[in-house]
C-alpha cells in the first residue's frame, strides 16, 4: 500500500487532526498535502512552513478553494502578484487577502479585472472605496463565448 494510501485510510480512522500533526515526513510531502486538501484545505494547518512558502504548491491549492490563502506563509500574502494570481483561480481568495490588499483601489481593480466573480466577494466598504475611484472596465466573454465590455454596473450590483 503506497504512502499516500496509509495516511488516507489512517485519516478515515482517527481523523485529520490526530495524525498529521504526528507525521513530520507527511507534513513536508507537497503531492500528499495537495492530494489530500482535495478532500480538506484545512490540511494546511498541519502542512510544513516549507510548504506554506512555496508558489507552485500553495497556488495549485488555491484552485481547491480560497481559505489556502490564509494558510499561505507570510511572504506569499504579502504578495501582491501572488495574491493577484490566486484570486485569477479562485474568487474566493479575495476574502482571505491581507486588509492592506483589500483597502488599496488599485488592488481592487486588479482583482477584478482578474476574476470578475471576486464582486461577490466585496464588502460595502470596498465597494465604497471603488466608487470614490475612477472605475474599472475590462474585457471577457459572455456566457455565449462573445467579447463584452464589463462596467462596474454589471458586476457590482
Amino acid at each position: 500500500m503506497d504512502r499516500y494510501r496509509q495516511i488516507r485510510r489512517r485519516m478515515c480512522e482517527k481523523g485529520l487532526d490526530a495524525i498529521l500533526p504526528l507525521d513530520p515526513e507527511f507534513r513536508r510531502d507537497s503531492a500528499s498535502i495537495l492530494a489530500l486538501i482535495k478532500a480538506d484545505v484545512n490540511v494546511l494547518k498541519h502542512a510544513a512552513q516549507e510548504i506554506l512558502n512555496n508558489k507552485e504548491v500553495m497556488l495549485e491549492a488555491m484552485g481547491t478553494s480560497g481559505v489556502a490563502l490564509s494558510y499561505a506563509g507570510p511572504v506569499l500574502q504579502d504578495d501582491r502578484d501572488f495574491v493577484l494570481e490566486a484570486v485569477a483561480l479562485n474568487a474566493g481568495a479575495f476574502s482571505h487577502a491581507s486588509p492592506a490588499f483589500r483597502c488599496d483601489p488599485e488592488f481592487i481593480r486588479d482583482a477584478l479585472a482578474k476574476n470578475s466573480k471576486v464582486s461577490v466577494y466585496l464588502r460595502d466598504k470596498e465597494r465604497d472605496l471603488m466608487s470614490e475611484q475612477e472605475p474599472p472596465s475590462f474585457a471577457t466573454t459572455d456566457k455565449n463565448g462573445e467579447q463584452v465590455q464589463v462596467t462596474p454596473s454589471s458586476y457590482f450590483f
